[in-house]
């Protein structure tokens, strides 16, 4: 297993102190943390690719709400792809579910090194935010999961928090993409949740427990040892 330097843009630090997840900072006010000698996140281009046309104005209108001015549409996996060979792409945000090339099946292809930069942010958006979908994502490469619908301060969150702390990007036989320790996930309402005492981080979506650690087998004999509850061998 090999784990690349985390990528950098406009040449911001990973690991720099960043609050974006408390409050959404301004990109444009000076003397901001995304203006601290750390580029500026409007400098940066911006794929969306969902083939539902409301959607795709609606992202692009999140965007341009927060000053994210270079926004390129496709309404296909096929046409995004075609975007990413043809010209520089910081950023994508694509819908999970499509005709034809789903947002999963655009992910691995970009991980495995069909497009230009196989570690491209990108960050999926769905209604369909159920456990597996989230877990068959993060498997898949996405750095972040963005239920639908919408919540504008949760998607620019996202999106600070993927281009100013990249997590370390992993190549290895089983998996390419970002460490899948993490991945967060905004409820409805709103409110966002790191994870849920006692459980993995993957088994938490929309803020609630998606999984149980087996209860212990009942046993009377005294001298088996019974391996602790929850007991996992640890994932990437």
């Amino acid at each position: 297993m090999i784990r690349l330097p985390a990528r950098r843009f406009m040449g911001s630090v990973a690991g720099a102190d960043w609050p974006g997840r408390e409050q959404p900072v301004d990109p444009a006010r000076p003397g901001s943390r995304e203006d601290n000698g750390a580029g500026d996140l409007r400098d940066l281009t911006y794929l969306v690719i969902d083939p539902n046309p409301h959607d795709r104005l609606l992202i692009r209108r999140v965007l341009l709400a927060f000053g994210l001015r270079n926004v390129i549409e496709a309404g296909d996996a096929i046409i995004g792809f075609r975007h990413l060979c043809r010209q520089q792409v910081d950023v994508v945000v694509i819908e999970y579910a499509m005709p034809g090339l789903s947002g999963v099946d655009f992910t691995y292809r970009v991980r495995q090194g069909d497009a230009p930069d196989r570690e491209l942010p990108i960050i999926m958006v769905s209604a369909h935010a159920g456990h597996e979908c989230i877990l068959e994502a993060r498997d898949a490469g996405v750095h972040e999961f963005v239920p639908k619908p919408i919540i504008p301060d949760v998607l620019y969150r996202r999106i600070v928090t993927t281009v100013r702390t990249p997590r370390p990007f992993i190549v290895s036989a089983n998996y390419v993409g970002p460490d899948r320790r993490r991945l967060d996930v905004g409820r409805g309402d709103g409110v966002e949740r790191r994870g849920t005492p006692g459980l993995p981080p993957e088994a938490v979506a929309d803020g609630q427990p998606r999984y149980r650690p087996p209860a212990a087998p009942a046993t009377t004999d005294t001298h088996h040892r019974q391996r602790p509850v929850g007991h996992t061998h640890k994932k990437l």
